[in-house]
């Protein structure tokens, strides 16, 4: 119930709105059922409570599609913007978190240069942003599931999306996820890391699916899986905590080494192990560069890049043995303990020189510099730079090297661009002999003295050409059935998009129409008889039957071969027996009679049951007939009535004004309307009353005809002493003289 703004009457509401009325203007599947909020399932049948998965399949078993995720891990990155990842294409459910508050902002790039969030350095604000067929959601530091950066959309998206990273500080890291359908995991997975693609297949030899513990398959593509809460993500192999491995020294237990990428080759294969004796040169070679030979190294390689226990043998073949038996027992140790402190050791580390780099000129005075690298003091064991004091590093020294002067030869330029656009036509290059003296200066020289033969100084090219044919799809055939024509249209267009004259272009022109067949054309429609049974077997239903489109031996054919109309498979029906209704009865009324004889009633309604709690009403064919509840009942255990009086309605008053009477007839009538003399007397009602007490008006008053009463209430206006108000004074004209002739005849 509610009042109008400014005036005096009220307005009542119906008890509960129409049903499929919304819940609230932002509900969708959510509707008003019988004055309950009911939610609409994703197949449109109230109550079903079908949902979609993450797949965007309605009622599926989350197996229709691929989840795709990693975290970016890179802390440094230059200014500016950084790819982190490319969502593909159809990707749906996309997730998108900064792992921590950081200074940077997450920038999405469509593949026409255009930015859905914080593009060209122009930072967007929180919100929801139209793009690529969905809705992006952008949000910042909002707890546990946004501690950062975050972005949101349910996808999926009809273009390919480039996520990058707006760096200004160090990056806690990103969390990326969505979701594709199977069939488009590997061209997924392809646009994601290049790696994947050998032209536009995947390297079968490098990336084999394997499946994890969940029976899905998963792509090994440079990623480890790091469990993190109920799922893996994976991580790019080169990412290595900032924690450094501890070195152990048990000397049953020796410590792991990593290879130094600048060591000379022959050593490399020493230091790895080749499981057999070292020859005289080698073991000079060796000392000359980690100190004197010591039998019971034994070293394991690839630290840091894979934690794996190797087995017996492999440990044998990593052994480095001088005659003597080398212990390797406790080389397949568990896995080595990973310590935060990193602070360098100089009583157990220290830098060595190791020899010079190649020369970076074979002639003409080039130069060396010196190789630095961290060494284990008791063991002569390369290790990683991070064990030994950065400060105490020894500077690199340089020396000359080949300082014979250049025998003369050829120096060649790169190629020009191509002298066309489009088209064929030239590139050149200069070519000239010269001697070099040092790496700063040089000499031309005859061309006679340097080798023949001379290099070539100019090519032809070929740029795409000018013109091509551009072809368009085939049209339909212009026949459902038997032989027809198709067509298609080419044109001749130049590089600037416009259309030429075929002689532009180099290559025939390709057909525009082609011969097709659609086949035998069909004989009719044919079908079987119609149903014996009604289906279903309760209420309403429908018969059918099997229509189909014969060729002229009657086999089979397309539907779309038999041009006239598809002839009804279903025509409805009623069946005898109702479908699950149930009569549901109110509850009675109060008896018509309060005494002697009367019914009750009550209202039945048919009701079916659509959920637990809730019911509809429906036609009464739904339920059985003979089954229906009275809606009719007498009273039980009335008292016998007791005579009453009875009275006619009051007569005409007998006067006008000035006070008259009214009179009624009154009698006492038993039950049965028969004349009675047992009624109370003190109950009797009266049988006169006054009427029409209103002063009858002083003929003496001379009336106006324009002076009138206008409402009922004016008899009060004068008593009410509001005669002196305009208002009275217009609209009770006639009470108001009336009332003043008779106090001035009062007056004395």
């Amino acid at each position: 119930m509610c009042r109008a703004v400014y005036y005096g009457f009220y307005a009542m509401f119906s008890g509960q709105v129409r049903d499929g009325v919304p819940c609230d203007d932002k509900s969708t599947d959510r509707v008003c059922i019988q004055g309950r909020c009911i939610k609409v399932g994703c197949d449109g049948i109230v109550g079903s409570g079908a949902v979609v998965d993450r797949c965007g399949v309605c009622n599926g078993n989350n197996r229709d599609c691929q989840t795709i995720s990693g975290i970016y891990t890179r802390a440094s990155l230059p200014y500016g913007y950084n790819l982190i990842t490319r969502i593909p294409e159809g990707a749906c459910n996309i997730n998108i978190t900064e792992l921590g508050t950081s200074r940077n902002y997450l920038a999405l790039r469509l593949q026409n240069g255009s930015y859905i969030t914080n593009g060209r350095r122009r930072l967007s604000r929180v919100g929801e942003y139209e793009a690529a067929g969905t809705t992006f959601t952008y949000r910042k530091r909002e707890g546990v599931g946004c501690p950062g950066e975050c972005v949101r959309a349910k996808g999926p998206v009809n273009q390919t999306i480039d996520v990058q990273l707006l760096y200004y500080r160090n990056s806690p890291g990103i969390l990326y996820q969505f979701t594709v359908p199977k069939h488009m995991t590997k061209a997924a997975m392809a646009a994601i890391i290049p790696r994947l693609k050998t032209g536009h297949q995947f390297n079968q030899a490098v990336d084999q699916p394997v499946a994890d513990s969940s029976g899905q398959p998963v792509y090994q593509t440079g990623y480890e899986n790091i469990p993190t809460g109920s799922g893996g993500y994976p991580l790019p192999k080169s990412y290595r905590p900032r924690i450094i491995p501890k070195m152990r020294t048990s000397v049953q237990s020796p410590p792991r080494y990593i290879p130094y990428e600048d060591v000379k080759p022959e050593l490399q294969s020493l230091t790895l192990g080749q499981g057999r004796n070292l020859s005289e040169s080698q073991y000079h070679l060796y000392s000359s560069y980690y100190g004197p030979y010591r039998s019971n190294q034994a070293v394991s390689g690839d630290y840091g890049r894979r934690y794996a226990t190797s087995p017996i043998g492999e440990a044998r073949e990593n052994a480095i043995s001088l005659g003597n038996s080398v212990q390797y027992n406790n080389m397949l140790d568990n896995k080595p303990r990973l310590s935060a402190n990193n602070i360098p050791d100089p009583t157990l580390y220290e830098w060595r020189i190791v020899g010079f780099t190649e020369c970076s000129l074979t002639c003409g005075r080039g130069v060396q510099q010196t190789k630095v690298v961290c060494v284990k003091k008791d063991r002569n064991l390369i290790v990683t730079h991070d064990n030994c004091v950065p400060s105490a590093r020894p500077a690199i020294q340089t020396i000359e090297c080949n300082t014979r002067i250049c025998p003369p030869g050829w120096d060649i330029g790169n190629w020009s661009d191509c002298s066309v656009s489009c088209g064929r036509g030239m590139q050149t290059r200069p070519v000239v002999c010269v001697q070099r003296i040092s790496s700063s200066s040089r000499l031309d020289v005859q061309s006679s003295k340097c080798p023949s033969p001379r290099p070539e100084s100019s090519r032809s090219c070929m740029n795409k050409p000018c013109a091509e044919w551009k072809i368009g799809e085939w049209q339909k055939c212009s026949s459902v059935c038997g032989k027809g024509e198709r067509r298609r249209t080419v044109v001749c267009q130049s590089v600037e998009g416009q259309n030429v004259t075929g002689d532009r272009c180099e290559i025939n022109k390709p057909p525009d129409t082609q011969t097709c067949d659609m086949g035998s054309c069909a004989q009719g429609w044919f079908h079987s008889q119609w149903s014996r049974k009604c289906y279903p077997s309760c209420g309403r239903g429908h018969r059918s039957r099997t229509v189909y489109c014969s060729a002229p031996d009657g086999a089979q054919m397309s539907e779309a071969k038999c041009q006239t109309r598809k002839p009804k498979q279903k025509r409805p029906c009623r069946n005898k027996r109702p479908c699950g209704g149930y009569w549901f009865a109110g509850p009675w009324s109060e008896c018509s009679s309060t005494c002697g004889s009367g019914k009750k009633e009550r209202s039945v309604i048919c009701v079916k049951k659509l959920d637990k709690k809730l019911f509809t009403i429906v036609g009464k064919e739904n339920c059985r007939g003979r089954d229906k509840p009275k809606t009719e009942a007498p009273c039980e255990q009335l008292p016998p009535c007791q005579p009453s009086w009875f009275m006619t309605p009051w007569s005409k008053c007998s006067a006008s004004c000035g006070t008259g009477t009214k009179t009624r007839e009154i009698r006492c009538m038993d039950p049965d309307l028969a004349p009675s003399s047992t009624c109370p007397a003190n109950k009797k009602p009266s049988q006169r009353n006054i009427c029409n007490t209103q002063p009858c008006p002083d003929e003496s008053i001379q009336q106006d005809p324009s002076c009138k009463d206008g409402y009922k209430f004016c008899q009060l206006a004068g008593p009410a002493r509001l005669c002196s108000y305009p208002f009275y004074q217009e609209n009770c004209c006639s009470s108001c003289q009336a009332y003043q002739h008779r106090k001035t005849k009062e007056k004395p």
